[in-house]
């Protein structure tokens, strides 16, 4: 299938949803006519309230009860969240020479639909439909109440219907010859079934996101759309179809079950997502905390009271709904960018929402788009908070990197000397201990001085002194290995961890560095300074009992043998105490 053909399909299922053949009118009586095969029944309702909800059919047709079919409404009747029984009468002729018809009422959550067609000798076919009935007592397979009709070619019948329900009393009721109610299902249930794919879609799909990134509000996202699509499955009618068919207790409940359900997981998904924490926001939070509470509680008067936990929960979705878009709006201006996405998504769901719920409730009429409006909404949030989800996660991120960095500046300006680059004396010791505590390999200490250090500073000054000791950290850093690590001990002091390394390698690697610092001509200015350094050498023993404190104050004793011998020279210490063992000059 082509893209203008799917979209093809589309525009003729919107045209098929949203239209309705035109008919005569008689003195409100529907004139069935051969170019017309789909017929909107509200212009020819008459509407009676049975105010205690015990009429009989006999009564409801007979002479008194005539007078009270007063209402007669234009458009489709919507009498909001009413308790009270209507009686509604149809009077149908049937000018075509078909005599089967569909008659149905476009809104499944009708608790109880009584069907009395009048018969020629005075009796009624009794039909009952709705959801305070298992499903498949229903005479059609359908998610909408639906009843044939036998309107005999030629003559005039009357149809009765009993309307009783605990939630909204909507009556969008339609006509169709069956060929026409069979093209206009498939249609709804291409777009119905366009609908519960795209938000399956999402919600495997941020399933294995949030699994995969261990993100809270990516679990949050999923239980949003997870509460939504059933909501809206129940909603529907298809839940009850195909779901729970026998379960008329829960049915009669599970719209504002998962009503609340999804305004919980808005509510912990919004509070994730929007970084309100007691902290930062301390009212604000437990303001979400307590509206978390409000709908639990909700949940459990709707179990025991289905009448009073709709009251309530009607009462608090604008509350909740709103409060939720100003906590966003908070979020934004403190500083949350993100924030602009859920105030998009969710003003998307909010407005579709509104639009329903008004119409449910009557205060605007009911239209086909209006009442879809809050699926389209809900749609439109999903994906925009998709955007706004991997926005956050790449904002989460980028915060998450720059705090990293921070983090190992800060750790190297801990551990680094602050004239020289190398290391401090605290890491070198934290690196021995590491090395101790891995064990399993021979490890030397070196320690070094700068020779006539002091004339340096006396002849030239200080901060030539200081030029001096950055190159010749820089010297050191280029001789030794990677592995190694080359600090500075203090004034002009180095020293180096050589791990891997006996007191021959580290003599070997000592005699090296003399030659290497003697070779290398210090240019400081305009000034050329030749310097040397006097080395002490210790070896780790390799017991726990021998610390860095032992090995350091053999290095130091080995360091002030070799400035006695001259200077310029390395020196070795003893493995049983801090005497010299071994001298020697490049």
């Amino acid at each position: 299938m082509s893209r203008r053909q799917f979209f093809g399909m589309l525009l003729v299922a919107l045209a098929l949803l949203c239209g309705s053949g035109g008919a005569a009118a008689a003195g409100g009586v529907l004139v069935l006519q051969n170019d017309s095969t789909a017929y909107d029944l509200a212009p020819y309702m008459a509407v009676a309230v049975d105010p205690d909800g015990k009429w009989t059919i006999e009564q409801a047709a007979g002479a008194d009860a005539a007078l009270q079919y007063t209402d007669r409404p234009e458009r489709t009747p919507n009498y909001g969240y009413s308790a009270a029984v209507r009686w509604i009468r149809l009077d149908i002729r049937n000018d075509t020479a078909k005599s089967m018809w569909l008659l149905q009422t476009d809104y499944a959550p009708i608790d109880r639909l009584d069907f009395y067609v009048a018969g020629g000798d005075g009796s009624f076919a009794h039909t009952r439909m709705g959801d305070s009935m298992p499903f498949g007592e229903r005479p059609i397979s359908n998610r909408s109440p639906t009843m044939q009709l036998q309107l005999e070619p030629g003559k005039q019948q009357t149809v009765f219907l009993r309307v009783e329900t605990e939630g909204a009393m909507a009556l969008p009721m339609k006509l169709y010859a069956p060929l026409v109610y069979t093209e206009r299902e498939q249609s709804t249930y291409l777009l119905m079934g366009a609908y519960y794919g795209m938000m399956l879609v999402l919600t495997a799909f941020n399933i294995i996101l949030a699994f995969s990134m261990r993100s809270r509000a990516y679990f949050y996202y999923v239980f949003i759309n997870a509460s939504t699509l059933l909501l809206f499955l129940s909603l529907n009618g298809i839940a009850y179809q195909y779901i729970w068919p026998d379960a008329v207790w829960w049915n009669n409940r599970s719209i504002v079950f998962f009503m609340c359900l999804s305004h919980i997981a808005a509510l912990l998904f919004a509070r994730s997502f929007l970084r309100i924490t007691k902290q930062r926001f301390g009212t604000l939070y437990r303001l979400f905390v307590a509206m978390i509470a409000v709908e639990l509680a909700n949940m459990l008067v709707l179990l025991a009271d289905y009448r009073t936990g709709l009251v309530l929960s009607v009462y608090s979705i604008g509350v909740i709904d709103v409060f939720i878009i100003v906590a966003a709006v908070i979020s934004l201006r403190s500083g949350n960018r993100p924030a602009r996405y859920f105030i998009l998504g969710w003003g998307a769901f909010l407005l579709g929402a509104i639009l329903s719920a008004m119409t449910d409730a009557g205060f605007i009429p009911m239209m086909p788009w209006l009442v879809y409006a809050s699926q389209v909404g809900s749609v439109c949030e999903a994906v925009i908070l998709s955007w706004g989800l991997a926005g956050r996660i790449h904002s989460i991120r980028k915060e998450k990197e720059i705090a990293i960095a921070q983090m190992n500046e800060t750790r190297r300006l801990a551990d680094s000397d602050d004239l020289t680059g190398l290391y401090n004396r605290r890491y070198v010791i934290a690196a021995f201990e590491q090395a101790v505590m891995r064990g399993g390999g021979s490890m030397s200490l070196m320690l070094l001085d700068v020779d006539y250090f002091k004339q340096v500073n006396d002849t030239y000054g200080h901060d030539t002194g200081d030029l001096v000791l950055q190159k010749l950290a820089r010297v050191l850093r280029a001789s030794f290995r990677p592995r190694d690590i080359v600090g500075r001990f203090g004034g002009e002091e180095f020293m180096v961890l050589l791990q891997d390394t006996n007191r021959d390698q580290a003599h070997r690697a000592a005699e090296f560095l003399l030659g290497t610092i003697r070779k290398q001509p210090f240019l400081i200015g305009e000034h050329t300074l030749s310097c040397t350094v006097s080395i002490g050498i210790a070896e780790w023993k390799g017991t726990p009992e021998d610390d860095f404190h032992q090995v350091l104050l053999r290095a130091d004793e080995a360091l002030y043998a070799a400035k006695r011998g001259g200077r310029d020279r390395v020196c070795e210490a003893s493995w049983e105490g801090c005497g010299t063992a071994v001298g020697s000059k490049f």
